[in-house]
């Protein structure tokens, strides 16, 4: 099953509408919708938001159920699994991940400003730059 098409299952499962769904998780019914018909994937922020709202934590389940299996016992073979390919690609796999990731929400901020806001940024980010704690590595 698809993000999507979980998310359906457990709202009708609890009886919600999209547009109550929506309400409980603080966005527009439209999203739910969206996400629902998997014209867009909500972000990890967003699916627990959603998980929490449909009470996917009150089964000990984490919200990564709602990604598309359906039972306990397929997520933890799915998670062994990834867990199994981090081990062998190494740190730095997941140290190249977090790098994207980051700088994809940088990006996605960024966006957000206008002309001044960006030039703004960048120079904070070049201040950053220059300051030992932030440059020197992670300890």
């Amino acid at each position: 099953m698809t993000v999507g098409e979980n998310i359906r299952k457990y709202r009708i499962q609890r009886g919600l509408t999209q547009k109550q769904l929506g309400k409980l998780c603080g966005m527009a019914d439209s999203a739910i919708r969206r996400y629902e018909n998997n014209g867009a994937n909500p972000k990890r922020e967003t699916l627990v938001k959603i998980a929490k709202a449909l009470g996917v934590f009150d089964h000990q389940l984490d919200p990564d159920m709602i990604m598309g299996f359906d039972t306990p016992e397929e997520y933890e073979a799915y998670r062994k699994s990834i867990l199994d390919s981090i081990v062998k690609s190494g740190v730095s796999h997941i140290e190249q991940s977090l790098k994207n990731q980051y700088k994809e929400d940088m990006n996605q901020a960024f966006d957000k400003l206008n002309q001044k806001g960006q030039m703004e940024a960048v120079k904070r980010v070049e201040e950053l730059t220059e300051i030992k704690k932030y440059t020197e590595p992670d300890q």
